[in-house]
């Protein structure tokens, strides 16, 4: 399995992904301070960092998935 890109656009993805991953590290380290986070009935203190990598991770696990469950509907 080669995971190397091969044309432009892969080489112009591989960059803006690097790109985007940089900003969001930056950004999830500059805010490290606790916070309350609530979700329906359940709420939790802690890090605004461990908060944001969660958020991160879903919203990542979601767009992966995404287009595989639309696909098997179809």
């Amino acid at each position: 399995m080669n995971l190397r890109p091969t044309t432009t656009a892969g080489w112009l993805r591989l960059i803006l992904s690097a790109v985007a991953l940089l900003l969001l590290i930056i950004f999830i380290v500059q805010n490290s301070r606790t916070v309350e986070v609530s979700f329906i009935i359940a709420s939790v203190e802690t890090r605004l960092v461990w908060a944001l990598l969660f958020a991160a991770v879903l919203g990542l696990a979601i767009g992966l998935l995404w287009p595989n469950l639309r696909r098997r509907r179809e």
